[in-house]
């Protein structure tokens, strides 16, 4: 005897959890485990949530995770961080009051440009991060 057939449960989308997380480390804990972009979950090392020192003076963000980022974990360690960290000691900001995120927390598979697709799905994970902790303070926005 069979009973009635129930649909299998739906993960949630980043654009239904995000709104929900109400800190930062809720953010990173639940962006670690997400699977919305198959290609991207699968093949990924390291999900890279982004790196956001207490008092945060600027917040940069790139557009994907590369190849040292995703066996790190750690968004701007590469080529591009030697980069960044060149650029911000002629600034005269240190990077550890630099917050840093990437539109995309998973590396696409060699490097390639990101997706509209994943672009579109991975947003609401930086919106909110955005939110939670905009730069020195200020209103969300207003960067």
């Amino acid at each position: 005897m069979t009973g009635p057939v129930l649909p299998l449960p739906v993960a949630p989308t980043p654009l239904e959890l995000a709104p929900t997380m109400g800190s930062w480390s809720d953010l990173v804990e639940t962006v670690t485990g997400c699977v919305a972009c198959t290609e991207l979950a699968t093949g990924r090392t390291h999900v890279v949530p982004g790196v956001y020192p207490d008092g945060a003076d600027v917040l940069l963000i790139g557009e994907a995770p590369g190849a040292q980022e995703d066996a790190s974990g750690v968004p701007f360690v590469g080529k591009a961080g030697q980069v960044l960290d060149a650029l911000l000691g002629a600034a005269g900001l240190a990077r550890d009051r630099v917050a840093v995120a990437n539109v995309l927390k998973c590396r696409p598979p060699g490097n390639r440009k990101p997706k509209r697709s994943e672009m579109a799905t991975c947003t609401p994970w930086l919106d909110r991060q955005i939110e939670l902790d905009h730069p020195a303070g200020g209103p969300p926005g207003n960067m």
